[in-house]
């Protein structure tokens, strides 16, 4: 799994898990915590030198490769539409972060000091992921045109479930720099969306086997 569309595939699959976890704590109030570790503890692998270095093998983001195939091969997925338009928005907002040196300065540093305390807690545990909630609001939250998570008020007014959310799309940023490091774009998942279907299968049943 060393081919640059095969990394690009595992990228893809990282950043729809995030999205599709975080549609589903606005949408539901829940989450896989599993499908959370593997995401959040990818933000913690220094100097990756490919997609599959983020998650260790490829099935650690499963889930993300079913969902990503489904979408590029025409499935039926509850609000689908809206699950594309978070991956977009999280590989245009990549472009944007990493042409502003000042934002990705502070990340590495907070992610420095945020590893300390993965150390002593857990990946998920209420102080890491408010740490990383607060990254993104410092940093990627300012950049334009924001994501607007859409769903259900009584989850998205949780404070818990907000840090959750923006942790997540932190790790989906974190994907989508491996997505464009390996070649890839946004229009990908529109016009070659067959192709990338295709090896998104492949990795799947290697997966199996």
């Amino acid at each position: 799994m060393t081919d640059e569309i095969t990394q690009r595939a595992i990228a893809l699959a990282g950043i729809t898990q995030a999205a599709f976890l975080v549609q589903n704590i606005a949408r539901r109030g829940a989450v896989s915590e599993p499908e959370m570790q593997v995401l959040i503890k990818s933000l913690f692998v220094e100097n990756a030198e490919n997609a599959l270095a983020l998650y260790g093998s490829a099935d650690r983001v499963g889930n993300g490769l079913r969902i990503a195939h489904t979408m590029l091969s025409g499935g039926a997925i509850e609000q689908s539409k809206e699950l594309m338009t978070y991956v977009v928005q999280l590989m245009a907002l990549e472009r944007r972060l990493a042409k502003r040196p000042e934002m990705l300065a502070h990340i590495a540093n907070g992610l420095k000091h945020t590893r300390t305390q993965v150390q002593h807690f857990s990946l998920t545990h209420e102080s890491v992921l408010a740490n990383l909630a607060d990254m993104y609001g410092q940093t990627v939250s300012l950049l334009s045109p924001r994501i607007v998570v859409r769903g259900k008020p009584i989850y998205l007014k949780q404070k818990h479930n907000t840090e959750r959310v923006r942790a997540l799309l932190l790790t989906g940023i974190r994907a989508a720099h491996q997505w464009r490091r390996h070649g890839g774009r946004w229009w990908h998942v529109l016009i070659a969306r067959k192709r990338m279907a295709g090896v998104i299968a492949d990795i799947l049943a290697e997966t199996r086997t």
